[in-house]
């Protein structure tokens, strides 16, 4: 199976997901989920880990080494630029996750990847905003709504899909998976790449049937 394979991914992911109600708890729960550790994580700054001293003498170090043909000018203010950015609130682990998540998906479907990095990024400004509010009652409430949107979900395999959740099987992938997946379903239900959802599907009932053979005493809804 292909890392950045978009095909190979939703098949895998798709494998997990195909009862309706369970793909439509994962539809309102994931994004949820993954807003709600963006905000907890953007609780974690740069610069509670690396005075600022320390980063502004890196981008020194790094500007100095830039070419000599490289207008000064120009590595000055990216310099400066680089630093204002560096020890703000901003720069903090939720986004760090945001721009991990955004390459992936930029690298499965540049365009799908982008709007859905647009979304990550505006997650993780209007986190800042919400722990500049109250960062103790913003923190309270995304534990409480992802604590919460886990439990549906398991939920929603226990009950309706029949079948352990993907992680237990590949936590890693996903993990990172799940966001997308919810996009693509959405956008394949908006007759979006209709000849990749029918591929995808076609593999998706082949993978549940060999499950369901391996399995027979399993739900086969």
């Amino acid at each position: 199976m292909g890392a950045f394979n978009i095909e190979d991914q939703l098949t895998f992911y798709g494998s997990y997901h195909n009862n309706k109600v369970n793909v439509l708890i994962h539809i309102i729960c994931v994004p949820m989920i993954l807003a709600s550790s963006i905000l907890m994580l953007s609780n974690f700054v740069l610069t509670d880990f690396v005075p600022q001293s320390s980063i502004g003498a890196c981008i020194a170090v790094v500007g100095e080494r830039v070419p000599g043909f490289v207008d000064r000018s120009i590595i000055v203010n990216v310099a400066q630029a680089l630093l204002t950015f560096l020890t703000s609130p901003f720069a903090n682990a939720g986004f760090l996750v945001a721009v991990i998540y955004s390459t992936f998906y930029c690298a499965l479907d540049f365009m799908v990847g982008l709007m859905s990095s647009l979304a990550l990024i505006q997650a993780s400004v209007k986190s800042v905003e919400l722990l500049a509010w109250d960062s103790r009652t913003a923190t309270k409430y995304a534990l409480i709504v992802h604590i919460a949107c886990w439990i549906a979900q398991f939920i929603g395999h226990g009950v309706f899909e029949g079948r352990s959740p993907a992680l237990f099987d590949s936590l890693l992938q996903s993990l990172t998976l799940a966001p997308f997946f919810v996009v693509y379903e959405i956008l394949f239900s908006l007759g979006y790449r209709r000849d990749l959802h029918k591929r995808v599907m076609n593999r998706v009932g082949k993978n549940i049937l060999q499950f369901r053979k391996a399995h027979p005493k399993r739900r086969k809804e």
